[in-house]
């Protein structure tokens, strides 16, 4: 089965902590994780796109997009606390929604069976 594969540079940027689940070293080590178990054959690179506006307010209110953006754009810090983010976060984020809605779109259009995005 042919398997969408999607990531990009920008996630890396998007830094939580060496100790949170959310940081560069995870996604390295998925990446790396389809070599070692020598699936990678099957998957197929799904370039992702930044998830509109419009996208992101389907499932978020105007305010809390603002604000998420706002705080990024001033630098970042802790959200909550669980939550940190970065400048860089911002762009990773909506390329990751993206990615998600650009995942369903391509097996809408049965260009895979499956997607990791």
């Amino acid at each position: 089965m042919t398997v969408l594969f999607s990531t990009h540079p920008a996630y890396l940027e998007h830094v939580s902590g060496r100790e949170h689940p959310e940081r560069p070293a995870r996604l390295g080590a998925v990446i790396d994780g389809t070599k070692d178990a020598n699936v990678a054959d099957a998957l197929v690179a799904l370039e992702p796109r930044h998830a509109t506006r419009e996208e992101l307010l389907r499932v978020h209110p105007a305010s809390y997009l603002d604000h998420i953006e706002q705080f990024c754009a001033a630098g970042g810090g802790k959200l909550d606390a669980d939550t940190r983010v970065v400048e860089a976060s911002w762009k990773a984020a909506t390329l990751a929604a993206g990615a998600g809605l650009a995942a369903i779109e391509a097996l809408q259009r049965g260009e895979a069976g499956a997607s990791a995005a």
